[in-house]
């Protein structure tokens, strides 16, 4: 299902009118709004909270309902669950299974949790007609390198020099069993971005909700929210307004769902802010679309994963993707 959402703050399910905010987040999903409504008569003191960096991104989680001590004796739990996971999917440790893969081109015996996400990954990329592709990193590099030594240069890259950085491009070069991971082309790597935050959200609510949490929230990057907000009501994340990371645009509620989003005015590689970090696999271009795109899902991954690839699709497309992952709706703002 795909919903429009204006900038004038037409709700989502069971939606409020927008907010301003203060604070600056790259991520359009405004967790904290769900903590701190005037509306609710539960305190924020209420709740335990934990506030840290998972992938390199801000992380928090927010548990009601339980002892301080329990709750913090499940945080720890979640931390080493966390930091386990980085062990896998992260591209800036050197000894991660994703960084080992990168450099070495095949990978022997991929950690089970690697193969889950890959599999996604498969099952996006096909329901998007390539849209969704981890093996872009070549290109993010490309992109990354060539204005980190000149923030500022104005011309475009050439599409001679895209063509040969996107041979390195292309998912279906790409082979994965139990037994092995490995590249089929030369100078081949993958970014896990747009699916390991949204999976590690999932374990770290799988977590919680073993040891008998009914009430929590979980932002990896992208929010899922366990139960109902200890008031009664729906948990609340608020939409960004797109270009105005100050401003929420809708606000939607969530019981037992995540909620992810992405667009291209988040961040830039250029100073110029005109080189959206989101790259379109299919050009070896960054798109530049206004609009943000929204999706509430089942898990977090699934949500993480169709949020990245509807940036690149159009309406019925994204239609069509969302029809094939079900209890999947996106919002396009």
């Amino acid at each position: 299902m795909i919903r429009q959402k204006t900038a004038s703050g037409s709700a989502g399910p069971r939606g409020s009118t927008p907010a301003t905010i203060t604070r600056r987040r790259a991520i359009e999903i405004i967790g904290g709004a769900s903590l701190a409504s005037a509306s609710t008569s539960v305190a924020a003191s209420s709740f335990y909270r934990w506030r840290g960096r998972v992938l390199g991104a801000v992380a928090s989680m927010a548990i009601a309902g339980v002892s301080a001590d329990k709750a913090a004796a499940l945080v720890r739990d979640c931390i080493c669950e966390i930091r386990r996971l980085e062990g896998v999917f992260s591209l800036y440790r050197s000894q991660s299974a994703l960084s080992r893969l990168n450099a070495e081109k095949s990978l022997l015996a991929p950690a089970p949790e690697l193969l889950a996400v890959l599999t996604l990954a498969d099952a996006v990329h096909r329901s998007s007609a390539g849209a969704f592709d981890p093996s872009v990193q070549p290109l993010w590099r490309f992109y990354a390198d060539r204005y980190a030594r000149n923030p500022n240069r104005k011309d475009a890259p050439t599409d001679e020099a895209l063509a040969r950085v996107r041979r390195a491009v292309g998912w279906r070069h790409v082979d994965f069993t139990g037994e092995r991971i490995v590249f089929r082309r030369r100078g081949m790597a993958l970014t896990l971005n747009g699916s390991a935050q949204g999976y590690i959200g999932d374990q770290v609510a799988a977590l919680f909700r073993r040891a008998g949490l009914r009430q929590a929230l979980v932002n990896m990057g992208e929010v899922t929210a366990i139960g109902h907000h200890p008031s009664g009501r729906r948990w609340r994340a608020g939409i960004g307004q797109p270009g105005t990371a100050d401003h929420v645009a809708s606000v939607l509620t969530l019981d037992d769902a995540a909620v992810a989003t992405s667009g291209h005015h988040g961040t830039h590689f250029d100073a110029a802010g005109q080189l959206s970090h989101i790259i379109d696999p299919r050009t070896g271009r960054p798109a530049m679309d206004a609009t943000s795109t929204t999706v509430v899902a089942p898990s977090s991954a699934v949500a993480d994963g169709l949020s990245t690839a509807a940036t690149l699709l159009s309406t019925k497309q994204i239609r069509r993707l969302a029809g094939e992952f079900p209890g999947a709706t996106v919002y396009r703002t």
